[in-house]
């Protein structure tokens, strides 16, 4: 009989993927934007928020589970 471990404390569980089915992009897409300068024709420049792709959302869940997960060896000097 396996025992469940204890979640150190400051720590939280995280899926291993954002999916639609573990509630993640629903609580997730939309939610993040980068402001985007944008010049026009008399050089003005104007300022737009532009939604963060779902695809990147993943990216960086996927990078940080990957830095996180104490089942993996870490490699030394990857960013």
């Amino acid at each position: 009989m396996t025992h469940p471990q204890k979640v150190p404390e400051g720590y939280i569980l995280v899926p291993r993927a954002l999916t639609a089915e573990n509630g993640a992009k629903g609580a997730l897409i939309g939610e993040f934007h980068e402001d985007y300068g944008i010049q026009d024709e008399l050089g003005d420049e104007r300022w737009a928020k532009v939604a963060v792709s779902w695809t990147t959302i993943k990216a960086i869940h996927k990078k940080m589970v990957a830095h996180f997960d104490a089942t993996q060896p870490q490699q030394q000097g990857t960013p």
